[in-house]
């Protein structure tokens, strides 16, 4: 799940006002109020199903009206924390968050027939995705939260040690950028790109790819830039009590976990992982190429940058931007047949190691609130019959019909496997090339440093980590860290990180932030 203190805080908002709406239309309507959340975008697709959903089972959910709230995602738990009672019936969440909302009581088991369905229906890996313990609390919903590359292709033409024009997209559109390519293969190929094929500026000059190309990837961003030291052997894992509360967290991002004094330690993972991160805006002699865009604000920096008719975009137009698929629609719509969407880089130490970049696989799961307010107005002994009606919902939001209708609304990739197998799924060249990138062999290096690990698995194996749940203080060390390389290296100003021992020091710093939950 993408982190933003701003999406979260926002979600919160968003809660507190429906929560004084409803309250509101209640002493103005005879119907209480069943509250769905998802995100803003997905808001016709589910009150259209539930609308249709209803036509089909008049007799389920009379007395109530339901009502949508854009807290679904990544704002799921942030909301639900502030009263469980008050919260959705029904509600989207990302999958780290799933031992979180465990611990409000705020996820209904998924049992019996309702688990059949759920297994029967979906694509494997998802269904696990719900898993907590031994025990399954929702239903599988998007196994697309992930990220991938995208291509201009207008802006790589130029350059035939990159392009491979033979290849054949999802989508049908030929050409696209040939295996293992590096960031700084992308800066060099934009260099060879003087073609004036982006019209001219406010003073009638041609305006060039190799003038103001841009490659953007968010390294600031500390769920993108998690890749980074997955790719090149690094992880965590964290443990649970019964209660699904966190009582471990472990961490080797830097060096082996139970370093006592770090001066001694083997940093063969942080070193490998900060050399691969620098060399993604860097040039060989330590200054920031011209070609990377550092987005200060991730979301809004992409927004402003896929809009051909926006100033912005002539000013820094996008060449490649990591991204998901949530962005898909509009930069097609930006780009038209330029459009092309690919795996991520390969990442390149000092030593000239080379690591197949992975990305945070996570997934949307669905889930039932057994505390809303439609089961607890219930008489006890009607409550399991008022659950029952909440998973028949459920399934149904989870329906093929219900899967495609939000992928064709906002690009979201189905867990459901009639959908994931449908025409119009196939042939979504984004999803394909996030699913392409899941397939990837990561192998440590044939040249790597520790010869017994050479040409062996890094982690899975594959091109991703399951974005399961993270150790409680996970994301702000890793955001910290990044901002840090890029604010040092973009001022050319090495401070912080002016030596090894310096440069060790902040990564153990960083391990031991992560690690600060461990009891």
């Amino acid at each position: 799940m993408k982190k933003s203190t701003k999406i979260i805080f926002l979600a919160v908002a968003i809660v507190m006002v429906l929560a004084a709406s409803v309250a509101l239309m209640a002493g103005c309507q005879k119907n209480k109020v069943i509250m769905i959340w998802g995100p803003g975008n997905h808001e016709t697709v589910y009150l259209d199903a539930i609308n249709q959903f209803r036509e089909e089972n008049p007799d389920m959910f009379k007395g109530y009206d339901f009502a949508y709230g854009g807290s679904g995602d990544s704002g799921a738990y942030s909301a639900m924390v502030t009263s469980v009672e008050n919260g959705a019936a029904i509600y989207t969440f990302a999958n780290d968050q799933t031992a979180n909302l465990a611990n409000l009581k705020a996820l209904a088991e998924i049992t019996d027939e309702n688990l059949e369905w759920s297994k029967a229906n979906n694509d494997a890996a998802a269904v696990e995705s719900t898993k907590l313990g031994n025990a399954y609390v929702a239903y599988p919903l998007q196994p697309d939260n992930g990220y991938f590359m995208y291509i201009n292709a207008d802006a790589f033409d130029d350059d035939p040690d990159i392009w491979d024009a033979n290849i054949e997209n999802a989508d049908g559109t030929k050409g696209n950028l040939k295996a293992g390519y590096t960031f700084r293969d992308l800066y060099a190929a934009l260099d060879k790109n003087t073609s004036p094929s982006l019209g001219k500026d406010d003073k009638g000059n041609d305006i060039t790819w190799k003038e103001r190309g841009k490659v953007m990837w968010p390294m600031g961003d500390s769920w993108y830039f998690s890749g980074v030291f997955f790719s090149v052997g690094g992880d965590y894992e964290v443990t649970y009590d019964e209660d699904g509360k966190q009582t471990n967290a472990r961490c080797w991002f830097s060096c082996e976990e139970n370093a006592s004094d770090w001066r001694k330690a083997d940093f063969t993972v942080g070193d490998d992982a900060f050399q691969c991160a620098k060399n993604t805006f860097t040039n060989p002699d330590g200054s920031v190429n011209k070609h990377f865009f550092f987005p200060s604000d991730y979301n809004q920096d992409i927004e402003n940058h896929i809009d051909v008719n926006q100033t912005a975009w002539k000013e820094a137009p996008f060449a490649a931007a990591m991204c998901g698929t949530w962005e898909a629609a509009a930069i097609k719509e930006a780009w038209g047949d330029n459009y092309r969407v690919t795996v991520l880089p390969t990442l390149e130490s000092d030593d000239g190691e080379r690591f197949q970049m992975k990305n945070f696989r996570g997934y949307k799961n669905l889930g039932i609130n057994p505390q809303c307010n439609y089961i607890m107005d219930a008489p006890v002994e009607e409550r399991l019959g008022r659950l029952n009606d909440l998973h028949m919902l459920a399934q149904y939001l989870c329906s093929k019909s219900v899967s495609l209708a939000r992928h064709e609304s906002t690009g979201a990739g189905p867990a459901n496997i009639l959908a994931l197998n449908d025409e119009s799924v196939l042939t979504d060249a984004a999803f394909q090339a996030l699913l392409d990138q899941y397939e990837l062999k990561c192998n440590y290096p044939s040249n790597y440093a520790d010869k017994s690990k050479a040409n062996t698995p890094i982690g899975n194996g594959l091109g991703y980590r399951v974005q399961d749940s993270v150790p409680a203080n996970y994301w702000t060390p890793i955001e910290t860290f990044g901002k840090l390389i890029w604010a040092e290296y973009s001022e050319n100003k090495l401070v912080k990180l002016a030596s090894t021992a310096l440069i060790h020091q902040q990564l153990f710093n960083l391990q031991t932030e992560i690690q600060k939950t461990r009891q």
